[in-house]
């Protein structure tokens, strides 16, 4: 993989100063679309903003609800630059398995693997690390998370961003990602371990019970969670478990200036199973994807040797099927789908940050890249039980 510049390496976002969260409640009688404004003139954008309200504010302008109407007659201005905020989602082929009141192993096998124990009765590490995990909220009070919550934000909600008191999940991955990263097995020691239980949550909730959001809900949390962390003096990882996200200006052009405030960003892909259940299966699915695909379920993290991504990615492989974990309702699901791939690398991630404090997320980054490369090294030339799907660091 070719050497990059640092900004272009890590994904990571803009300080807080850029930003505001005045928002203008909107009209429900009406159809509304949210947009991007942006006005040649100094004074016409102040004009623009008191008009339509600000929901956020961005370099390349401001996002805002308007009416369709309005957005016509605007498009139709010459004195505007505005585009349509683009929706954000979690994958469509996330499937579950079946709800418990106790996890069926108190160390899943996607822990054990990302460790490189396959005897690991209960995981550590992490500790005053803070993973912002970006997702559709976490429910705080699970018996495995509360101890480790320290912040939570609801980024939809721009006129009152802290709903502590009222955090919900009611899709239930964004409390999945949670304990793969950081569950600390309860109080009562019955629960379920993630990687670094030592770690902090700051639990951004960016998308809604259907597992979608808006790109500049999610381009904002991503910032103020680098923000909050330069103000404190510790260390983010910013974990985010949906794909595409560089396509959108908003997120992209964040990551750009935003590299050097240190956080370092995982995000996911939309990328297909790289799954392999049989020696013919892994050779066929090798030959579509240009990619190796016999994965050990004690050796998950491997460099992608050839795909289709940005150069300056970082594509690494982490368990993705059969993933149990922390659910919305106080107990335990067992998920699969490529998104979950993210958390089980943030988590790695995090146990490595706390225990070697004086690296840079770039050196990070580059100690996370080594490893890659040695595990592929030693991947088996069978396949395995569980398999693994992307997940890509910037």
């Amino acid at each position: 993989m070719k050497s990059v510049p640092l900004l272009s390496q890590l994904f990571l976002v803009f300080t807080s100063k850029f930003a505001s969260g005045v928002f203008s409640k909107k009209d429900h009688k009406r159809k509304d679309v949210r947009v991007l404004i942006k006005a040649k003139q100094r004074v016409k954008h102040k004009s623009a903003k008191k008009k339509f309200g600000v929901r956020w504010n961005f370099d390349q302008g401001f996002s805002t609800i308007v009416s369709e109407k309005d957005y016509q007659l605007l498009k139709q201005n010459n004195n505007y630059h505005i585009r349509l905020v683009p929706k954000v989602k979690l994958e469509d082929t996330l499937h579950s398995g079946p709800n418990s009141a106790l996890p069926k192993e108190q160390t899943p096998w996607g822990v054990k693997a990302v460790c490189n124990e396959s005897g690991l009765e209960s995981a550590s590490g992490g500790e005053s690390i803070r993973v912002a995990i970006l997702d559709t909220g976490v429910y705080i009070n699970h018996v495995d998370l509360a101890d480790n919550v320290e912040v939570c934000k609801d980024f939809r909600r721009a006129d009152s961003p802290v709903e502590k008191e009222n955090f919900l999940d009611e899709h239930g991955h964004g409390t999945h990602a949670a304990g793969t990263v950081l569950a600390n097995g309860g109080c009562d020691g019955l629960g379920i371990f993630g990687i670094a239980p030592g770690a902090k949550l700051w639990a951004y909730k960016v998308l809604g019970k259907n597992g979608t959001g808006y790109s500049d809900d999610i381009a904002y949390a991503i910032r103020h969670a680098a923000d909050q962390a330069e103000e404190a003096n510790t260390k983010v990882i910013i974990s985010m478990s949906f794909g595409e996200i560089h396509k959108d200006p908003l997120i992209s052009d964040a990551v750009s200036y935003a590299a050097e405030h240190g956080a370092l960003v995982i995000s996911g892909t939309e990328t297909p199973s790289l799954e392999a259940n049989s020696k013919s299966d892994t050779s066929q699915k090798s030959k579509n994807s240009g990619s190796h695909t016999s994965l050990s379920s004690l050796s998950p993290l491997t460099k992608n040797l050839n795909t289709a991504f940005e150069d300056d990615d970082l594509t690494m492989w982490a368990p993705s099927t059969a993933i149990e974990s922390t659910w919305m309702n106080g107990g335990y699901q067992t998920l699969s789908g490529s998104s979950l791939a993210v958390p089980h690398i943030s988590g790695l991630a995090a146990k490595i940050w706390s225990q070697e404090q004086d690296l840079s997320n770039h050196a990070l980054r580059q100690k996370l890249q080594t490893l890659a490369n040695e595990a592929y090294k030693e991947m088996p030339t069978s396949s395995e039980e569980h398999s693994c799907r992307y997940a890509v660091m910037k």
